[in-house]
């Protein structure tokens, strides 16, 4: 009986330490594997090296849309504002035939004022400034300086500046900045139909706009004046300022306000 509980225990044993060797091999390999895990796991935890990208320095593509909307060329552009004639009731007596600079500058301040100018208002308008001007010793004939002068005066109208030597295209960007322009011409050179005698030897008139080959005009030497259009080169090449010797060696030169 002895013998045979020895050998069961002797069996007993030899299972155990069977059973204890395969649960080892299992369990080792696996924590291999969960070491190896971790080590992967905190290789790939290691930093990256991400450089500082600033905004300028990033591939973000910003689109300027001003510099296209600056760089397309305007072709047409004009400006709201009344006409007046300088002779508003027809009446072309001598003090008529010489109020075109008064009757642009009269446009020019209903434009800065908003208003509009009916033909008796622009009649009596006329009337008084004229009568102003010969108190103040001012002759029939009115240069451009003169003409800033009797802006800042009689209409407060403070941001005139003259402009020598323009081009076109100077003229055409004050239009697009809203701005008319006031400019002296040897009257025969416009070459105005509507003018009587081939037109008036000294002359003023107001640009309000242009298109792709004309200046647009309110030309005041004329009843049909209202959007009178000009060809570019006709109306560069007539404009001098007033010269009492020869109105052809007067400046090129415009007015306009601020």
């Amino acid at each position: 009986m002895k013998r045979v509980i020895i050998i069961l225990t002797i069996f007993t044993v030899v299972i155990l330490i069977i059973f204890y060797m395969v649960k080892s091999n299992d369990v080792l390999p696996n924590t291999a594997k969960e070491e190896q895990k971790e080590t992967t796991i905190e290789d790939k935890k290691q930093p990256i090296d991400i450089p500082d990208v600033s905004l300028e320095d990033s591939d973000t593509i910003t689109i300027d849309n001003t510099s296209d909307i600056q760089n397309e060329k305007i072709t047409r552009s004009i400006l709201d504002m009344p006409f007046l004639a300088q002779a508003p009731l027809a009446n072309w007596d001598p003090l008529h035939e010489e109020a075109c600079e008064e009757a642009s500058i009269l446009m020019i301040n209903a434009y800065k004022n908003n208003k509009n100018i009916s033909t008796k208002e622009g009649e009596s308008a006329i009337l008084e400034l004229t009568k102003w001007e010969e108190d103040k010793g001012y002759g029939f004939s009115i240069s451009l300086s003169e003409l800033n002068e009797i802006a800042k005066q009689y209409f407060n109208l403070n941001s005139g500046r003259i402009v020598e030597s323009p081009t076109i295209e100077m003229i055409k960007n004050e239009i697009i900045n809203n701005k008319p322009v006031i400019i002296p011409a040897a009257g025969k050179l416009l070459s105005n139909p509507n003018f009587r005698n081939g037109g008036p030897n000294y002359h003023m008139l107001v640009i309000k706009g242009f298109d792709e080959t004309n200046f647009i005009t309110n030309d005041p030497g004329t009843r049909k004046g209202e959007s009178y259009k000009y060809r570019y080169n006709a109306l560069m090449n007539s404009i001098h300022d007033w010269d009492s010797d020869n109105i052809l060696n007067g400046k090129s030169a415009y007015l306009v306000f601020d």
